[in-house]
């Protein structure tokens, strides 16, 4: 079932185990994460704006990189997860970040950021170009935009005649997201969206991680 916005619904659960394996698997994308920000160019005294900032993070590494002269503000619809992510920040010792529940698109966060970033969020966005035009009018002028997202379509690519098991794996995690309206492309739609966004061209980089051993 969709939500009042007419978002597809949020794939991956929303209870605290589903949190839990969040927070671990944000650890499989941190370092790409930080490197997409240093690459947009989030230095220091900055104020970013993180939307859908579930469990926090997107915006503790944000918090990193803007410093004690910065802001960042986190914002998801979630307020149950925020509570986590504030738990996670106070630990971290970080009190330059700050999360508010509601929907970014809507929500009344000024309109004075530096940069404004997502990690998996416009996926769940009916009209992603839609939504990120309401949310660039959160930026100063000449202000940056960074997403980060998926594109599980990708994987059909890994299928081979020896491995059936991982390709019925593969086919079954498409039909969840897809069943759920989550647009499973949106990694390699961003350039679409960013234009119809009313946005320059953005500059755009694929990247994954492949795994290997502990150490």
């Amino acid at each position: 079932m969709n939500d009042p916005n007419g978002d597809p619904r949020y794939t991956m659960g929303r209870d605290k185990e589903k949190t839990d394996r969040l927070i671990q698997q944000s650890r499989l994308y941190d370092g790409l994460t930080r490197q997409l920000f240093n690459d947009a160019g989030i230095r220091s005294g900055m104020k970013v704006l993180d939307v859908g900032s579930g469990a926090g993070d997107v915006s503790l590494i944000l918090a990193e990189l803007v410093g004690s002269e910065g802001k960042v503000i986190g914002v998801d619809s979630n307020a149950e997860i925020l509570e986590t992510a504030r738990v996670r920040a106070k630990e971290a010792g970080l009190a330059n970040v700050e999360f508010l529940a509601g929907d970014a698109r809507t929500l009344d966060v000024g309109g004075d950021f530096d940069a404004l970033v997502g990690r998996l969020v416009l996926m769940y966005m009916a009209d992603p170009a839609a939504a990120l035009k309401d949310l660039i009018q959160r930026l100063r002028p000449e202000g940056i935009v960074a997403f980060e997202e998926t594109d599980f379509t990708i994987y059909r690519s890994s299928s081979r005649p020896d491995t059936p098991l991982m390709n019925k794996l593969v086919e079954w995690l498409l039909a969840v997201f897809e069943r759920s309206g989550a647009h499973v492309a949106m990694g390699s739609d961003l350039y679409r969206t960013f234009v119809e966004a009313g946005l320059p061209e953005p500059v755009l980089h694929f990247e994954a991680p492949m795994g290997g051993s502990e150490t």
